[in-house]
């Protein structure tokens, strides 16, 4: 998926495309009544039911986690991994072992790459949430992290030259904007999605990703422009 513009945005302009991942509970009424197992379908709605966590955060990753991504974000359903080239999706539902006294974990993942970048995460202190917290898992130093932090915000800075991306928490969801700086040409911007075999766009423009689990909609891109702002 590609974002263009022939024109490199004017010195007095800055232009913004901000984009919302819906979250598949949303989405998952889109499939057909026998794609997904029964007990899937009943666990994916319950996550659509679940309690908001207000403090749900960008959190670093030092090491106690395998994952290579700087930071991780906890929302309902879903573990995003952020690294400064793009976003690990897991999609993931809780239903009832066959035992009943364990839950079954199943899950999908979906990579977003932005294709050829090159950025760095620089946290936003301004939205760091008071304290930190410490990881001593196992008895290897290796995966201890101690003041880890938490942020409500987050910036890739120089994903691309004079495009910087933002990364909130809006409405339960993730969202990201795509900032182009005066002079800076939005047409390098490039999405590839791995993990998926069909991903299309919908009437309203929004891209649609199978999964295993159920069809997760990525919102259509709004564009606004700060004009000598």
């Amino acid at each position: 998926m590609m974002f263009s513009n022939p024109t490199p945005i004017s010195p007095r302009v800055r232009y913004f495309l901000a984009v919302l991942l819906l979250a598949l509970p949303i989405a998952i009424q889109a499939q057909q009544p026998d794609h997904v197992p029964d007990d899937l379908r009943q666990a994916v709605e319950n996550n659509a039911q679940a309690p908001w966590n207000r403090s749900a955060a960008f959190q670093q990753n030092k090491g106690q986690w395998d994952i290579p991504a700087d930071f991780l974000l906890q929302l309902p359903g879903l573990d995003a991994w952020i690294d400064g080239s793009g976003i690990l999706y897991d999609f993931h539902v809780s239903a009832p072992a066959d035992d009943s006294l364990r839950a079954r974990r199943t899950g999908h993942r979906i990579r977003m790459n932005f294709v050829g970048a090159h950025g760095t995460i620089t946290p936003d202190e301004q939205h760091r949430l008071p304290g930190y917290e410490n990881y001593f898992i196992g008895n290897n130093p290796e995966h201890w992290a101690g003041h880890v932090y938490r942020y409500r915000e987050l910036r890739i800075t120089d994903l691309y030259d004079g495009i910087d991306a933002r990364l909130l928490i809006e409405n339960r969801m993730m969202r990201y904007d795509l900032e182009v700086a005066p002079g800076a040409d939005p047409g390098h911007i490039a999405l590839s999605i791995e993990g998926s075999d069909r991903v299309q766009v919908n009437a309203a423009g929004d891209l649609l990703i199978a999964t295993s689990l159920g069809e997760v909609r990525h919102g259509r891109i709004v564009a606004y422009q700060e004009i000598e702002g």
